[in-house]
């Protein structure tokens, strides 16, 4: 399938003297710089108004996270999570650590605030240089926001192992108030049809680690079985997935579109409890129940849905309304603008219709486009209450590697043609 083209204009980006162009109805601008690696974007639901009050938080790859407040300012939130050196080759083993991030604020007391992320770790028995084992962890912060207070792990999977690439990624709270967490096959495609293992699949659980029973007010959990213990199995919300890097939740149909990397070809799937998603090693069998699909790929990262229950629609028209926008990084640390259509954000602005193969008839435009002749993509995609936001990754001349602070957060906002 192939995107729609639009025009994209530099209008606005040559003010800031940014390279990057968009489309004419967004406005881009850089809110944020000094970043190493931002991976996630996470926003805090209904944040304060103070000038210190947090109003988002950005994971670094490499094991800190940085929180911005509303007056703009950065802040080391916690740094140190990993408990071994993810320095290496990009690509290669460099490519993982922190990755996925939710928050959300206490109940009982709005000042403390909960960070849930996902990360490899390994505890202790290291089973090899470029191996680790994939873990889900809760950070609590000090009241304000602005510190960690303590951080308390809620599902460790070892044995299992993964490397830099298709590793424990996205992490959300799902609109049953549950945990949704997406595993890549960790370069074994044996792993995602496995139902006793945890790697090639979207994991759901509670807020304290445990796999969702049945007696559960929101459903149970399609494969929960405790007679015969606890496992991985307990926690399969669906499977078949090779790298599943991000997603978003529907509101409107209670649904999360995710966001899935393969070899030559990449795919949307919407989830539904319990379905196997058919990744086998090939990529024809990312095909059957795919929503779109990019061929060839182009590594989508993350995805965000414009919506009036989250930031009243981000500050764009009632018309956005349920528009589903991705990040394509395309080919790692690459240089200069991407031919085959990565380094971009784009937009499917109707995720209802679908032609015969069952695949969206209306195909997506490009909003966003890196134009410079540096290494920066876009990958961290997060909808704030004026905008989407969203990471280059990289510093973007390369002066000090790919792995060197510099990166920067910028944000797309609505404008009148």
């Amino acid at each position: 399938m192939t995107m729609t083209a639009v025009a994209l204009t530099s209008a606005c980006t040559q003010t800031q003297h940014l390279p990057w162009d968009v489309a004419s109805d967004f406005h881009i601008d850089r809110v944020g710089t000094g970043y190493r690696m931002p991976v996630n974007i996470a926003f805090v639901p209904n944040p304060d108004h103070g000038p210190d009050a947090p109003l988002y938080y950005v994971a670094e790859l490499y094991g800190s996270i940085q929180v911005v407040t509303r007056s703009g300012a950065k802040s080391e939130f916690a740094t140190g999570l990993l408990d071994y050196n993810p320095q290496g080759p990009i690509s290669g083993s460099g490519e993982q650590g922190l990755a996925g991030l939710a928050v959300e604020r206490d109940a009982a007391n709005p000042s403390i605030y909960h960070l849930y992320v996902t990360m490899l770790w390994d505890n202790g028995a290291p089973p090899g240089a470029s191996q680790h084992y994939p873990k889900v962890e809760l950070i609590t912060s000090a009241a304000g926001g602005l510190t960690m207070a303590s951080r308390t792990v809620l599902l460790n999977m070892q044995p299992e192992t993964q490397g830099y690439s298709n590793q424990i990624s996205s992490i959300s709270i799902g609109p049953d108030s549950k945990l949704y967490v997406h595993v890549g096959d960790g370069l074994d495609a044996s792993t995602a049809l496995d139902r006793n293992k945890y790697r090639g699949k979207v994991l759901r659980m509670n807020k304290d680690g445990t796999p969702v029973t049945p007696d559960d007010a929101a459903g149970g959990n399609p494969f929960y079985n405790a007679a015969d213990g606890i496992s991985a199995t307990d926690y399969i919300y669906t499977s078949g997935h090779r790298n599943a890097f991000g997603g978003a939740w529907r509101i409107s149909d209670g649904r999360r579109y995710i966001v899935e990397n393969g070899e030559s070809i990449d795919r949307i799937v919407r989830l539904e409890s319990g379905a196997n998603y058919g990744w086998n090693g090939s990529d024809e069998s990312l095909v059957p129940g795919a929503l779109y699909i990019w061929k060839p790929a182009v590594a989508p990262v993350n995805a965000v849905i414009v919506q009036n229950s989250v930031h009243a629609n981000s500050g764009f028209p009632a018309a956005y309304h349920n528009r589903m926008y991705v990040t394509q990084s395309g080919p790692t640390y690459a240089e200069g603008p991407d031919v085959n259509g990565s380094k971009c954000i784009t937009e499917f602005s109707d995720l209802d219709s679908v032609g015969d193969n069952g695949q969206l008839s209306v195909p997506p435009r490009v909003i966003a486009r890196y134009t410079g002749p540096g290494h920066a993509s876009a990958i961290a995609l997060a909808a704030g209450p004026d905008g989407l936001y969203f990471s280059d990754f990289y510093e973007d001349t390369g002066a000090n590697g790919p792995t060197a602070a510099g990166a920067n957060i910028y944000r797309l906002r609505y404008r009148l043609k």
